[in-house]
């Protein structure tokens, strides 16, 4: 299911729209990361300076956010699939900030890493797409608070489509 959601156009300024609306970020959401800083690591990705013009599609997910603040997620791409979970909140100016958790598990179910990833997402006028950007960082196996050295950190953007009832 490999495909790019549009890129929203997202205007400051007014919060009046739905577009300042935290709250519209509540629903079912077609995720891509895009990859635009990394470091080396155990995840296999390109190491990559931070900046254009270099980048890559790190995850493609569905994304479910909660209106009692919390979220839900599933990678679809690449394998290996897996979920994770987070916190959010809204923040200045329409914005929300994410909070998430989840594990890196070899094929026997073995935890071998944790990781947590930050975002900060704004929902378009319209309420169809958002775009923000995150930091996604790996821990240890047994780190599960995220507190120890950060063995590997990738930083990018997000683009999102809502799924609808058709």
């Amino acid at each position: 299911m490999s495909g790019r959601a549009a890129v929203p156009s997202i205007q400051s300024g007014n919060d009046n729209d739905n577009g300042g609306n935290p709250a519209m970020i509540v629903g079912m959401w077609h995720v891509i990361y895009t990859a635009t800083y990394s470091t080396a690591g155990p995840i296999p990705v390109p190491v990559i300076p931070p900046g254009p013009p270099d980048s890559f599609e790190f995850a493609e997910t569905m994304k479910v956010w909660h209106a009692d603040g919390t979220e839900w997620e599933e990678k679809i791409e690449p394998a290996p699939v897996g979920f994770c979970f987070g916190v959010w909140a809204p923040t200045a100016r329409g914005t929300v900030k994410l909070h998430h958790f989840g594990a890196v598990t070899s094929p026997d179910g073995t935890v071998v890493a944790i990781f947590y990833q930050d975002e900060i997402n704004r929902v378009a006028p319209g309420g169809s797409s958002y775009i923000g950007t995150w930091d996604f960082k790996l821990y240890g196996p047994t780190d599960v608070l995220g507190t120890g050295p950060v063995i590997q950190e990738i930083k990018g953007t997000t683009a999102a489509t809502r799924i609808t009832v058709q």
